[in-house]
């Protein structure tokens, strides 16, 4: 389950500690970064590796050994969402039931495709992380 704009070719297995909640982070892509975060943060971004937080609980969203992005940081609020690409909400995903979720997502990257390395802050597809959380 997965998707051609996300493969994990692009997405190193590296990980860090995240320096606020001390969560494990994973790598994340350059592109990534810079699509979310807001515009006024791209000359902080620089030739760093950056790292993701996925603790809901953390403020911090990114991090590298001398940069740290805040979920304030990004144009879009990550919170609440289960699908960055096709605008789904954790909510939804709980009222719905992932098996139905996860269709309606299948069915879009047919018909549209996805953009998860630009829209998702992990970098990567949902389907596996909702598959997991519900």
């Amino acid at each position: 389950m997965g998707c051609k704009c996300c493969s994990t070719s692009n997405i190193s297995k590296d990980t860090k500690v995240c320096p606020l909640c001390h969560s494990k982070s994973e790598k994340v892509g350059e592109k990534t970064v810079l699509s979310l975060l807001k515009e006024e943060n791209y000359d902080l971004v620089g030739n760093q590796e950056f790292y993701y937080c996925n603790n809901q609980d953390c403020d911090l969203i990114y991090f590298s050994e001398n940069t740290i992005f805040y979920k304030k940081d990004l144009k879009i609020t990550v919170d609440d969402k289960a699908c960055f690409c096709f605008d789904i909400s954790k909510e939804e995903v709980e009222k719905e039931g992932k098996d139905k979720v996860l269709d309606k997502i299948k069915a879009n990257m047919k018909s549209t495709g996805c953009s998860c390395d630009v829209k998702n802050p992990s970098g990567k597809c949902c389907m596996n992380q909702i598959e997991k959380d519900y």
